[in-house]
């Protein structure tokens, strides 16, 4: 992901951009966060309402907190 971001390609492509990011539609249509959020390089996650606290380029949501816990994360 951090590649091509950097490389601009895919989603990143500046000639033909993605607008809004997944995660930013559903929070745009939900109107509050609903998922938790992990970062993959630390294997820590948040509650749903300090995704932003997570990098972009290494975040992972989850549909609660017990998925988080399966996939080996711990709470920051």
């Amino acid at each position: 992901m951090r590649e091509a971001r950097k490389k601009g390609r895919g989603i990143w492509n500046p000639d033909d951009p993605l607008n809004e990011l997944p995660f930013e539609f559903r929070l745009r249509m939900n109107r509050k966060p609903d998922k938790f959020a992990g970062t993959f390089e630390t294997k820590k996650y948040v509650k749903p309402e300090e995704y932003k606290d997570v990098p972009l380029e290494n975040r992972v949501f989850f549909w609660n907190e017990q998925d988080a816990k399966k996939a080996g994360f711990t709470k920051e």
